[in-house]
């Protein structure tokens, strides 16, 4: 395979459907999480991280199957970083 062939299949996808899909698939993951979250400071965070995750995810060659993952890490990130502050007030 050339050098072309191997970057043009290493580039993330185009805008249009699969971006479609990406910010459905997070808004599904998260709405659970943010359905049992009364402090709309905590939601706002939360929302911040799954925004953060799905433009990491995007730039990936496989979106769909990383955001699951990303959106975890990144959400749980957020509830320790909470947490702390929480502790310090």
């Amino acid at each position: 395979m050339s050098v072309t062939g191997t970057s043009e299949m290493l580039q993330a996808p185009l805008r249009g459907p699969v971006e479609g899909q990406l910010e459905r698939l997070e808004e599904r993951l998260l709405r659970p999480v943010l359905e049992r979250i009364s402090n709309a400071e905590l939601v706002k965070e939360l929302s911040w991280a799954a925004n953060e995750a799905a433009a990491l995810a995007w730039v990936t060659v496989c979106p769909m199957r990383v955001l699951p993952l990303l959106l975890e890490e990144k959400l749980r990130g957020a509830f320790k970083k909470w947490d702390k502050q929480e502790q310090l007030r």
